[in-house]
This record gives structure tokens, C-alpha cells and sequence, in this order.
């Protein structure tokens, strides 16, 4: 053997023993020498006493943070369909073993792995509780990191997607963009009633797909469990991103919330909007109010009918609304998300003022699309659209 070839393998030349000590370090490797040296005392290998892990892995959902073995309490965010999540712990030491490993978690059942160590000196237990997402964790709650960003981690499912995290650049993928150059709305930015400002997107969107392996057929679905009764409202922004068939000058983006994650269920409300391929990167809104008929699991849900890659932005579900209707004016109505006001039926050039119980003005602005968003602090308002007045209690 070659004092320059120190191989690990029968003859280092089949592509299973190409193994080489003398070559660069490189992580996670995926070609030759497909080795990775790690140079550690075996001491610590074989410490009898150790009883702590050293990961954690789920068959679905994350962690609410990344482990550490010496924090023994963690959240599992699951997606609202999950189920039931299996969760399997890997001991540190070659010599510790984990009773209950792959431990059963569902609501209300938390799941205990005890690392015991290798002489029965010691244990370690770690409990993990089960913790359902909702719909305000569509975009992944802002994560980043490459094991924390992958949408399907969050609960979106999508037949042959290929998920990533985010802000990857990697091709046909589906994936969580910040900032995405190019994209736009339109509205009026300074109040000089020019409505066709041009207005750089800033903000999180994931691109949906229907191009390549995933087809005309494929639904981006994302679970949440809903309470008949109550009156929602679903906002949210959408693009045609790129990808134009041959012949394909318009799409339709289709979305709704349905008792099926493929949409074979029964609808609770469905808007059908048209996106055009002269009109790329530009984020248009939609909103649609609805109740569910009983209370239970559904799914928002994305379809189009061609093989475009689009995007999405801004999702919010509110679940009730807070205004007191004009009685002439049934179109105008709002609806309250944590510290925003949204009102609801505005058209691109509405003058909006907002009174406060002592009749101050505290805000105008001119609408410049069919949502209007108000940041105001808790308390009672009175709104004016042109002529218009909505009774706000937040």
C-alpha cells in the first residue's frame, strides 16, 4: 500500500472503500473519501458513569429549541395533524442506554426517556411535551437556520415537493424567502393619492410550485384546528414568482380552507384569484370571511391550474371580528389581529381617519387596496372610511 494512500477498505478502489486518511476534512460528505475524522478520548467513550444524550430526533415537528444534554425539558411543536410523534434519543456514551426510547408523544401524553448510565449510577430524564402550531406558523415563526427552516418541519405538505430551508437557492426546491428581490405592491406612500407607487416587499414569503415533479394536481396544504360558531377572516398576499408555460398568459391561484388536506373535503371558503404573466413579483391581496360547520381539524390549501412557480405572503387568520357595522355600509367591516386593526372592503383611494373617544384624530391615510392594516394600541375607535364610520373595540 502507498505510504500517500492510507486507505480504510479492501483495496480502495471501489467507491464503498475509497476511504483516505490524507485528504482534506469535509463535512457531510457525499464523494470521495465519504469519510469524516473525528478525534476524541476514548475515555470519554467508555465513561460508565455518562447518562446524559447527546440527540434527539422526532418522526415529525421540532423541538421548540435546539438541544443541549443538559437541558432535560423540552416543547415538541407539532403540526395540528400530527397524531401521535415518535421520539428516539441517542445516549452520549457507547455504554448508556435510554428506557423508552422511541417513546410515543401526542396531546396530553408527554413522552419520559430515561438515559441511564452504563454502571446504573445514574439517570437522566428528559421530558418532552406536546405543543400544537397554528396557523400564525406558516412562515416557520421568522426561523432561519438550516434545521429549523424547512417548511414541511412546520406542518405544509405538498405531494413530490422537495422542502428546504430557507433562503436557500438550491432549484425546484420549496422554500421560505426574507426580503425577495424584485417583489412589489402597489399603494399610495406618501398620501399624494397616486395609487400605483411602486413599493419594494419586505416581509417573509414561500414559494409554491406546480412545475416539475409536482404537477397541476399537487395541493399545498397547512393543518389547524378550527371552533365552528366563530366568525374567521383569512387575509394574505400572492405572486405568480416565474415559470410560464408554453401558450400560459393568466393562472388561477385557488385557496381555501377545506376538511381535506387534498381538497376532496368539503369547503369552508374558497377565493379564486387571477394572476397574470405580465405581471410578475407583484403581491396582490385577498380576504374571504367564513365559519367552519363543526369544530375540528382543516386545512388552508393552495391549488393553481398551471405549472407556474408561485408565492405567498402575509397569511393571517383572525377568528372573530370586533366592529360594529354602518348600517349603510355592509361592505366595510374590520377585523382585529393582535395589535393591528384590519379594515376589510376598503377600494384603492378611500380616505380613512381614526378618531379616538375624545374625538382626536390620531391617524390618516388613504387606502390603496381592499385591506386596509391599522396599528393602534388597545382601546375604542372610531373609524372613518370617505363617509363611512366603523365602531372599533379592540
Amino acid at each position: 500500500m502507498s505510504t500517500s494512500q492510507n486507505s480504510l477498505g479492501a483495496s480502495a478502489v471501489d467507491v464503498d472503500t475509497r476511504l483516505t486518511e490524507n485528504n482534506v476534512f469535509k463535512v457531510d460528505a457525499t464523494s470521495a473519501p465519504y469519510c469524516e475524522w473525528f478525534i476524541q478520548n476514548y475515555l470519554t467513550l467508555l465513561d460508565p458513569t455518562e447518562s446524559h444524550m447527546l440527540s434527539v430526533s422526532l418522526s415529525q415537528g421540532l423541538l421548540s429549541t435546539n438541544f443541549d444534554p443538559n437541558v432535560t425539558t423540552y416543547d415538541v411543536l407539532a403540526p395540528a395533524d400530527a397524531g401521535s410523534i415518535t421520539v428516539t434519543g441517542t445516549p452520549k456514551t457507547n455504554l448508556a442506554f435510554i428506557d423508552n426510547n422511541g417513546a410515543s408523544l401526542s396531546p396530553g401524553s408527554p413522552a419520559v426517556l430515561n438515559c441511564i448510565s452504563g454502571d446504573n449510577s445514574s439517570t437522566t430524564t428528559y421530558t418532552f411535551n406536546f405543543v400544537t402550531l397554528g396557523f400564525s406558523d406558516w412562515a416557520a415563526r421568522g426561523e432561519t437556520s438550516v434545521s429549523r427552516s424547512v417548511p414541511s418541519q412546520w406542518g405544509w405538505k405538498c405531494p413530490n415537493a422537495s422542502w428546504v430551508s430557507a433562503n436557500s437557492t438550491a432549484a425546484g426546491t420549496v422554500r421560505y424567502i426574507d426580503n425577495p428581490a424584485g417583489y412589489y405592491t402597489l399603494g399610495d406612500t406618501l398620501s399624494t393619492g397616486v395609487l400605483a407607487d411602486t413599493i419594494p416587499y419586505k416581509g417573509r414569503i414561500m414559494y409554491t410550485r406546480w412545475d416539475g415533479t409536482i404537477g397541476v394536481s399537487g395541493v399545498y396544504s397547512f393543518p389547524m384546528m378550527m371552533t365552528a360558531g366563530k366568525d374567521y377572516t383569512l387575509t394574505g398576499k400572492y405572486a405568480w414568482n416565474s415559470v410560464i408555460p408554453t401558450d400560459v398568459t393568466s393562472a388561477h391561484l385557488i385557496f381555501g380552507i377545506n376538511a381535506a388536506a387534498d381538497n376532496s373535503g368539503v369547503y369552508a371558503t374558497m377565493v379564486d384569484s387571477v394572476v397574470n404573466s405580465t405581471d410578475l413579483l407583484h403581491l396582490h391581496n385577498f380576504t374571504t370571511t367564513f365559519q367552519v360547520p363543526s369544530t375540528g381539524l382543516y386545512y388552508f390549501t393552495i391549488q393553481s391550474n398551471a405549472a407556474i412557480m408561485g408565492a405567498v405572503a402575509d397569511l393571517v387568520l383572525s377568528d372573530g371580528t370586533s366592529a360594529i357595522h354602518n348600517s349603510y355600509s355592509q361592505s366595510l367591516f374590520a377585523s382585529v389581529d393582535t395589535k393591528f386593526v384590519n379594515i376589510h372592503g376598503t377600494v384603492a383611494g378611500d380616505k380613512i381617519r381614526v378618531y379616538n373617544t375624545g374625538g382626536q384624530m390620531i391617524k390618516q391615510l388613504v387606502a390603496g387596496s381592499d385591506i386596509t392594516r391599522i396599528n393602534l394600541n388597545s382601546g375604542i375607535y372610531l373609524i372613518r372610511v370617505n363617509e363611512t364610520t366603523l365602531k372599533v373595540v379592540k
